[in-house]
């Protein structure tokens, strides 16, 4: 190769640069006084991801397992790249990046890692044991990539690897953490979202990452674009829409090769529908947004989609029991392990509170299993029961306003204020006058005492229009 090869991917964003031939792995560095690496060499710069790099970084200085999780678009892989291109220094043998999603079968995995380490297959050995010869006695970094379709597979190698070569360490990025011991885990969250409409100014703006990342590749879609004045409230909101996923962000500011940014931020409300366009080149997992959601829905069993899709029902978060209520399993503990498995794939959110913690989905993701919910013809039964849920969370808070625990059911209801005008909002366009004067009655307390006398009298007044089904 020479001293240095360099190809472009399309595609992906990246540039794969290869500094010395991988044929025997760490012989490279001792020939050339170099570390060996076919890291992708990003084209575009990180940003908003500083302390999420300086955390990896000092998660790898301390562990040798660390996995980097978050939900599909969130950029684990370009952090993960970014992180290993730091510790070349500290890996003479090299920094290998293995990239597993195209692999169909758990038993590829092993075979991807020898591939990239050149390390030939030997009749007298298994792949995983010419893989072991081929490492021990170096000090080597391996980055494993898309880990959460073959995560047993990938547990397994990773677990093997590291028991049996003392130098290895290995940054893998999945949606799901790998469970096996000594893993460490940092989960990546979407960009900061942009407060206010930009009223504010505009360097308050510029210094979120969300909008930052959303105006370079605005810039590099539509010539001559910034940011100011008449299109920060665009800006900002289009920001919010996507929940601040930068995969989202790229493909919403691709869109303005054609479209104004008012009109971007219109047709958001389809989502998946605007967001339909990604690059030619690239894995089919990260073309368009829908695909994205797809890789990870794909992954769950029938029992852990029903539950993902009931959950789009709520707004505003959830409680375990909550969710419990509406898969029609009853009770919590039947619930829990689903709950958890769509945590650890990154579907849903803990909001961690005092005494008991909440859970939520991205806007997105919510749309997402809206959709699907819709596909099942179960949507109607989801609302039925997220009211009926929520009508008796609402009349137990508001007997408890009267009492001695009033003001835990005020901060109750005041959690819950979004699922219970979702379910007001049910009933009255239900028709269902005997539940929406039920739930209107139970709720006037909390509405008087949070304040909230316009919009108590606005939910009346459509509750007193409905006549039909009420008892005398």
């Amino acid at each position: 190769l020479g001293a240095e090869a360099v190809a472009t991917i399309p595609g992906r964003g990246y540039q794969f640069t290869l500094s010395a031939d991988p044929a025997a792995v760490g012989h490279a560095a001792t020939a050339r006084g170099s570390t060996p690496i076919n890291l992708p060499a990003p084209v575009t710069p990180l940003i908003g991801r500083q302390a999420d790099l300086q955390a990896v970084a000092g998660l790898l200085a301390r562990s040798r397992l660390v996995t980097v999780t978050g939900f599909g678009g969130t950029g684990k892989t370009r952090l993960a790249l970014e992180v290993a291109a730091g510790q070349r220094a500290e890996f003479p043998d090299g920094v290998w990046f293995v990239e597993l999603a195209p692999l169909s079968h758990p038993s590829l995995a092993v075979h991807a890692v020898a591939e990239v380490l050149k390390v030939a297959t030997e009749s007298n050995r298994t792949p995983l044991e010419s893989v072991v010869r081929a490492l021990e006695g170096r000090r080597v970094l391996l980055v494993l990539d898309n880990c959460e379709h073959l995560v047993q597979a990938c547990a397994d190698l990773a677990g093997s690897l590291l028991r049996a070569c003392s130098g290895l360490r290995v940054l893998a990025t999945s949606r799901e953490n790998l469970a096996i011991d000594g893993e460490r885990v940092h989960p990546l969250a979407p960009l900061p979202l942009p407060v206010g409409d930009g009223a504010d100014g505009l360097e308050a703006m510029l210094a979120n990452p969300a909008v930052q990342l959303f105006v370079q590749r605005a810039a590099a879609a539509q010539a001559g674009f910034r940011l100011e004045p008449g299109n920060a409230a665009a800006v900002a909101s289009v920001c919010r829409q996507v929940d601040g996923i930068p995969f989202a962000l790229e493909l919403a500011a691709a869109r303005l090769r054609v479209l104004s940014i008012d009109q971007v931020r219109a047709m958001l409300v389809d989502r998946f529908g605007l967001l339909a366009s990604g690059g030619r080149g690239g894995l089919p997992h990260h073309r368009t947004l829908r695909a994205t959601i797809d890789w990870s829905y794909d992954l769950l069993d029938a029992g852990q989609r029903a539950l993902l899709d009931h959950l789009s029902a709520f707004r505003g978060g959830f409680t375990l029991e909550a969710a419990a209520a509406l898969s029609g399993r009853m009770e919590a503990a039947e619930v829990l392990d689903d709950l958890q498995v769509l945590v650890q794939k990154s579907l849903v959110e803990v909001d961690p509170q005092p005494g008991a913690n909440r859970y939520a989905l991205l806007e997105t993701v919510r749309e997402y299993a809206v959709a699907k919910l819709a596909e099942a013809g179960e949507a109607q039964q989801s609302a039925a029961a997220h009211l009926e849920y929520f009508l008796a969370v609402a009349e137990r808070g508001g007997a408890e306003l009267n009492g001695e625990g009033r003001l835990a059911a005020l901060r109750r209801l005041h959690q819950e204020h979004d699922n219970l005008r979702t379910a007001l909002a049910c009933a009255l366009q239900r028709g269902d006058a005997l539940r929406a004067h039920r739930m209107c009655g139970a709720l006037s307390p909390f509405w008087e005492l949070r304040g909230h006398y316009a919009e108590g009298r606005g939910w009346l007044r459509q509750a007193l229009a409905l006549r039909d089904g009420l008892p005398p």
